[in-house]
């Protein structure tokens, strides 16, 4: 019984030095993986950081409207706040329905999308008007998915749809998946099955070199100018992953908690630049952080030199 019990120590003791070496934070943060594919934004130098008004302590969303100006919203108020980058103020403020949790924000042409964690979509028209009524659509999602980030794909005419949680039909998702659902807006209907998949034992490939799973929870989605590829970004794993169109991970970058500290929104702004928004966790500040685009990136620096 002895020996038994020694020996169950010592398995458990085994089985915990392997987790804890699982989890130990790898030595590097940046993972390039399609063999092509340049990620133009250095993560470790922010460009510009904006420490944001109490009103945006819990930014949930975030997207480009015009040159200098970006559109977010925050989990509970019905309003969508229009943030000018040059005044590092909020300048405007569009109500658009009650205190709600709301999540994430797109906008296409003649309209802007704000998302509820349970699926519901808003439509605000284009140009805003207090007395305009918003549509809204009801979508087969709920609370328990936990819908977090939207973006409007114009290649399609659609938005694409990140769940925190878990997918629509349980029976196709395994518990190592992470769906990207598209939502018509010809139809004004959500399909029901994933257009995209990111598995999390890939992503531990990737970034431990086993078959072990990276877990992570998506928070907000982007789609990057020229390119079309998607940026997915997850506050629970601090990660963010860019996606090809045929459902090919090209770069995975793992982000520091002191530059992000509860990562929600993504967007682009009209140069190309890349825009996270933080809200505030743990005394630090809710924040918008921006990356310049880089022209000259070392890959392509050592093209130039052989030419």
């Amino acid at each position: 019984m002895l020996s038994l019990a020694l020996l169950a120590g010592i398995m458990i003791l085994a089985i915990g030095y392997g987790v804890a070496t699982y989890r130990e934070k790898p030595s590097q943060r940046s993972f390039p993986v399609g063999g092509d594919y340049v990620f133009r934004y250095d993560f470790s130098r922010p460009t510009q950081i904006f420490f944001l008004p109490t009103e945006l302590e819990e930014i949930s969303g975030l997207a480009s409207y015009a040159p200098g100006l970006v559109l977010a919203i925050q989990d509970e108020d019905g309003i969508i706040f229009v943030y000018d980058l040059a005044a590092q103020q909020v300048v405007d403020r569009w109500r658009f329905g009650k205190n709600q949790d709301y999540e994430g924000v797109a906008i296409n042409d003649s309209m802007v999308f704000v998302l509820e964690s349970d699926g519901d979509l808003h439509g605000v028209r284009l140009p805003y008007q207090p007395t305009r009524d918003v549509k809204k659509y009801k979508t087969e999602f709920s609370h328990r998915n936990d819908t977090e980030g939207v973006v409007f794909d114009s290649v399609e005419n659609r938005l694409l749809i990140v769940p925190k949680e878990q997918g629509l039909n349980r029976d196709l998702k395994a518990e190592n998946r992470r769906g990207i659902y598209a939502f018509d807006l010809e139809s004004n209907q959500l399909l029901p099955d994933p257009v995209y998949l990111i598995d999390e034992t890939d992503l531990g490939q990737i970034v431990y070199g086993n078959t072990g799973r990276y877990l992570f929870k998506p928070s907000g989605i982007a789609i990057e100018p020229g390119t079309g590829h998607l940026f997915i970004l997850a506050s629970v794993g601090k990660i963010l992953i860019v996606l090809s169109r045929s459902n090919e991970i090209l770069h995975v970058e793992l982000l520091d908690e002191k530059i992000f500290p509860q990562p929600e929104g993504i967007t682009f702004d009209t140069n190309g630049d890349l825009l996270i928004s933080s809200e505030a966790r743990a005394g630090r500040k809710q924040s918008l952080v921006r990356f310049a685009k880089r022209v000259n990136t070392p890959r392509n620096a050592e093209e130039s030199n052989h030419e």
